[in-house]
């Protein structure tokens, strides 16, 4: 495994630094072309560097199982499937927390050449300071949420397209739970969250719900790590540019997204508010989906029976509005 994290460390190194360098001179000319500077605006610069850093290098490393040539040669190595994902797995973890501290130390500078222009000259450094180092700790849950969808996907495309699902059914699901309580704040998906926690943390927001969602939040991250630990032993070659079959792939994200959209229109307005267009709406978009996953406009017996149930479903909910 160690020599696995050296090869990956400098494989990465290069692609890293390019990636530092356009993200300090994006940063810079974005603080020195207003006049004004937004509320949290360091803060907001860091959180958004940390995302698109873990979501490049989950890309660059774990796709390796995503093309058969590339599949062939990488478990042809001399190390163990698990030597391999755990030295690629810890060299990215090595990247953020690095990368993430050079970056922490040019933020500090731009905040001190262009603190007169923020919404408040009064801005709390050590605000500043404690975010950062708070967003490099909760990007490894992120990392794991995101690598947890990327690396199931048997394709580049189906992994993007599982982060964007997997996210999509957490806030789908969790928006309405989080409004019986009155709370009304956003941060339900793991990614939101992320990106939501300094305002809350700084603004004296952290409620009951927010609270819950930050160590379910760790948690999650520790069962991945576990999860992990048990997959990385399985050759994952064999299912290369095949159908995603698994339980992180479509056939369960697809019921729970129709899931999520039923509930994100029934719990806040009720049955007499799910409309004729909403149905139509939402069996034309799991039709394309479902196309997506099998690849063709003709489904497998089981993808018909999983459409014809939640179309089913969905018609009754209709019915049901219409009559009442």
């Amino acid at each position: 495994m160690k020599k696995t994290f050296m090869f990956e460390m400098k494989r990465l190194f290069m692609p890293a630094c390019i990636y530092l360098g356009f993200m300090i001179i994006i940063g810079a000319i974005w603080l020195f072309s207003f006049s004004y500077l937004p509320k949290n605006c360091y803060t907001n610069l860091f959180t958004t560097f940390m995302f698109l850093l873990v979501l490049g290098l989950i890309i660059l490393s774990f796709s390796y199982n995503k093309k058969r040539i590339s599949a062939d040669m990488t478990y042809a190595l001399p190390v163990t499937k698990r030597q391999l994902f755990f030295g690629k797995y810890l060299a990215n973890l090595a990247l953020i927390v690095i990368l993430g501290l050079i970056y922490f130390i040019i933020v500090l500078i731009l905040l001190a050449l262009t603190k007169y222009k923020s919404y408040s000259e009064n801005v709390l450094v050590e605000n500043v300071i404690a975010g950062c180092f708070l967003l490099i700790g909760l990007a490894i849950p992120l990392y794991n949420f995101i690598l947890l969808f990327y690396y199931k996907a048997n394709t580049i495309f189906d992994g993007v397209l599982f982060v964007i699902l997997g996210t999509a059914v957490c806030m789908l699901i969790l928006i309405p739970l989080k409004q019986l309580t009155e709370d009304y704040n956003i941060g339900v998906s793991p990614i939101d969250f992320y990106f939501c926690i300094i305002e809350f943390v700084f603004e004296n927001n952290m409620t009951p719900w927010n609270i819950m969602m930050l160590v379910g939040y760790i948690l999650f991250g520790l069962a991945i790590v576990g999860y992990f630990y048990w997959f990385s032993k399985k050759d994952c070659s064999i299912r290369t540019n095949e159908k995603c079959e698994g339980i992180f792939g479509y056939k369960v994200l697809l019921p729970l997204l129709n899931l999520g959209i039923l509930m994100f229109i029934l719990m806040p307005y009720g049955i007499k508010e799910f409309r004729v267009e909403y149905f139509l709406l939402i069996t034309l978009g799991m039709f394309i989906f479902f196309g997506i996953y099998n690849r063709n406009p003709k489904f497998s017996k089981s993808s018909y029976i999983e459409f014809g149930v939640m179309t089913g479903i969905n018609l009754l909910l209709v019915l049901i509005a219409v009559l009442s």
